[in-house]
């Protein structure tokens, strides 16, 4: 007998699944384009999550470290894309199955009363749904292979696209069961209208949930809450487009029924009158506009994010770093000098400490403005940096030559004993004065902001009364025209006693270029330390402008106009600085605790303390990303940075393609549930047909009048979306970007939007529910 009775329930089962095999067969569909879609994302983002080779210049094992960041970036991002694809999905395919359910009652009716029980009617549905889903499944996970196949994609682990299955199998197959069960007349209006209220309070806490903790989310690590966002603030979006549409249809319903004739009003009172019908249509077309309005704003947004940190980390187009060797003239000449090389400059990168805080200064000359990718840094270097604080030699200039008056007190020798580059002593006799073997140098500054010292090798001495007039010469370095001149330095040779001079000059001679006046006078100890001679601007303020990062100002509690001391790390030096701005991000630095200054306001500002310069420790270039493989070679094979994005940034970039690829599948889903919510207001609305007809509305007045509902709906319903996306996105896309792309550092919170994918993708969607409108109106009279 229980053999019997399962046969017969197996029978009847077939025989429902018969009655409804378009439906079905719908239901099916809507299960394999969400799958097929997953498919197709999962594999897009396998395809990403390969660390490329490392290109010519940069170091394997950082970029290879970078790369493995990137893809435990990509994988904790991930299942965000999943889960939207499935919310769409479960919501499309509650439309269909509900269609089916409705189509069901007088049939379920007639077979509860001639016995069948709820238990039965249940299994069979749980039958039937495990069927229509698992094939379903197969056929989708077919179809993605195939198109992942056809696109060139390859699929390089079928247990990630089964890990990304199984629980979106398991939703649909949930939601076909409950949309069965609830489908037709068997929930009081009462508790359909609770359960209502109760998924919107659910999705708005969890929409400030989701608004609170996401900015918390650390990135590259997998975070329930990055996952779950999209779908949230889309499903957010939704019921906000829908509220929007209740007070818009219940306004439009009102004035059309003071007005006679049927063209507006019917429509207006139809839509009024069907308002739940209508309102799924809503939900499910509101959340596929919100979708591609959220991969347009994901996809611009980041591209602009990642390039405008990567240019910011970088600080140049090209970088090359030479830590803990110094740039020279010559060497910035000679990348200067590499094919693709608009301009170079030399950069001082230093970590400095203030009070018990670490932090980095970046020094730039303002005078080369092309090596900085930033242009508000820029401009704050220029605004910052002091004009003319070092006088410059003259385009045509290739040597510089000073005379010196060097002076001492009277002693019982008969000696001079001077020294420059030669030793002379006893050619020159001068009564009663003993000098010091005396040496000069000087400190100058190419175009390109590199520093270089120089030691003037002097002539014959010149006999006066007190000492000798000495005149020095020496060659300009290789480097980039105009130089000018930051200091004269003097000094003695190795030697022991206190024999002491006075060394004076009065003006230096640039040859080929121009003549400078330099006053200065110094006192100088054999064997004693150097001393400043002259000096570029030496009478200015030795408290150098400076720009801090906001996070730095916070740190020490600074604001413009306040002082504070940097101090070199691992070295006494030390500089008293002004904040003069404060900055988001300052280029080139690697920390938010930064310091910017221009480097010649900075060099004459230790110049004030000491006599010497620390000199740039980088080369910053103005050039192609593609001439770094020649940078490279030309300065000794050194790593080389651009401004592009890293290696494991570029892999999170796969998330801008795959957002397109759940769009693309969302669009389809929506289509496909539109035309079931169609189906089901064709199968609710039966019964008016012939009364229209009996009141002499013709088959094509009602196919205008269907025709016009549901294009109002259906339009209205992409606005209110799209509009509701582009808030949702606003309030999620920047923190997202930032929980999901290792590296990037603070974003601006700006978002941008994609207008080709945007307008390309919306089109599809609008055409897509044209068919729907124009199948609908043809079918339904």
């Amino acid at each position: 007998m229980s053999d019997l009775r399962v046969r017969g329930l197996l029978r009847l089962a077939r025989a429902r699944a018969t009655a409804q095999r378009p439906l079905l067969l719908l239901s099916s569909l809507t299960a394999a384009v969400a799958v097929a879609t997953i498919v197709v994302t999962v594999t897009w983002l396998q395809r990403a999550a390969v660390v490329p080779s490392p290109p010519a210049g940069v170091d394997p094992a950082v970029h290879a470290e970078e790369g493995a960041v990137g893809v435990a970036g990509l994988a904790a991002a991930a299942p965000a894309l999943v889960v939207v694809v499935v919310l769409v999905g479960a919501a499309a395919l509650a439309q269909v199955v509900r269609l089916v359910s409705i189509a069901r009652e007088r049939e379920d009716a007639t077979l509860r009363a001639r016995g069948l029980s709820r238990f039965q009617a249940r299994s069979i549905d749980l039958a039937e749904g495990a069927v229509l889903v698992t094939v379903g499944v197969v056929v989708g996970l077919l179809l993605g292979l195939g198109v992942s196949f056809a696109t060139g994609v390859p699929v390089d682990s079928l247990a990630a696209v089964g890990f990304a299955l199984l629980p979106a199998a398991v939703v649909l197959a949930g939601v076909y069961v409950m949309a069965v069960g609830g489908g037709g007349r068997t929930s009081t209006a009462r508790a359909r209208t609770v359960g209502s209220l109760l998924g919107v309070v659910v999705i708005v806490l969890s929409s400030v949930l989701v608004i609170w903790q996401l900015p918390q989310a650390e990135p590259g690590r997998a975070d329930p809450v990055v996952a779950i966002a999209p779908a949230v603030i889309l499903a957010a979006a939704a019921v906000v487009a829908l509220a929007a549409f209740g007070a818009v249809a219940v306004a439009w319903a009102a004035p059309r029924g003071r007005r006679r004739g049927l063209g507006w009003v019917l429509p207006a009172r139809q839509v009024s009158r069907r308002l739940p019908v209508f309102a799924a249509a809503v939900v499910l077309v509101s959340l596929a506009a919100g979708s591609v309005v959220f991969a347009a704003a994901y996809g611009a947004t980041w591209r602009a994010e990642a390039t405008t940190a990567a240019a910011v980390r970088a600080g140049a187009p090209v970088r090359v770093d030479l830590v803990p060797q110094s740039a020279s003239a010559e060497l910035v000449q000679i990348a200067r000098g590499v094919p693709g090389v608009r301009a170079a400059a030399g950069a001082l990168i230093q970590p400095v400490e203030v009070g018990s805080s670490s932090a980095e200064l970046i020094a730039l000359p303002a005078a080369v403005p092309g090596v900085m990718v930033d242009g508000s840094a820029r401009a704050s270097l220029e605004a910052m940096s002091t004009p003319g604080a070092a006088p410059g030699l003259g385009d045509g200039a290739s040597a510089i030559r000073v005379e010196a008056l060097v002076t001492g007190p009277p002693t019982v020798q008969d000696e001079a004993h001077v020294r420059g580059d030669i030793d002379v002593q006893g050619r020159a006799p001068v009564q009663d004065v003993s000098l010091p073997a005396v040496r000069l140098s000087a400190i100058v500054i190419d175009a390109g902001g590199v520093p270089a010292t120089i030691a003037l090798r002097f002539g014959d001495p010149e006999p006066v009364a007190g000492g000798v007039r000495l005149n020095a010469e020496a060659a300009l370095p290789p480097g980039a025209a105009p130089w000018r001149v930051l200091a004269l330095v003097a000094g003695t040779g190795p030697g022991v006693g206190t024999r002491e001079a006075t060394v004076s000059v009065s003006e230096l001679v640039a040859v080929g270029g121009e003549t400078l006046s330099t006053p200065g006078e110094t006192s100088v100890v054999a064997g004693g330390p150097e001393s400043l001679l002259w000096a570029a601007a030496g009478d200015a303020s030795s408290v150098l402008p400076v720009g801090v990062t906001s996070a730095f100002a916070e740190r020490l509690g600074l604001a413009t106009g306040d002082t504070f001391a940097l101090r070199y790390e691992g070295s006494g030096r030390r500089v008293d600085a002004v904040v003069d701005r404060i900055l988001s991000a300052i280029p080139g630095a690697s920390t938010d605790l930064a310091v910017f200054a221009p480097l010649e306001s900075l060099l004459v500002s230790q110049l004030q303390r000491g006599t010497s310069v620390v000199p740039p420790n980088s080369v910053w270039l103005d050039a192609a990303p593609r001439a770094a493989g020649a940078v490279s070679a030309a300065l000794g094979d050194r790593a080389v940075r651009t401004a592009q994005p890293g290696p494991g940034t570029a892999i999170v970039g796969a998330l801008t393609g795959a957002w397109w690829v759940a769009v693309a599948g969302t669009v389809v889903l929506a289509v496909i549930g539109a035309l079931a919510i169609t189906r089901t207001l064709a199968h609710a609305r039966h019964p008016d047909v012939a009364i229209l007809r009996a009141l002499g509305v013709t088959a094509r007045q009602q196919a205008r009048m269907r025709a016009t509902e549901l294009a109002v709906v259906l339009l209205l319903a992409v606005a209110l979306g799209a509009a509701a996306g582009a808030l949702g996105s606003a309030l999620i896309v920047p923190p997202l970007i930032q929980a999901t792309t290792p590296g990037l550092g603070a974003v601006s919170g700006v978002v941008a939007f994609e207008g080709g994918g945007l307008a390309a993708a919306g089109a599809a969607l609008v055409v897509g529910l044209i068919v729907v409108v124009g199948a609908a109106a043809g079918g339904g009279a």
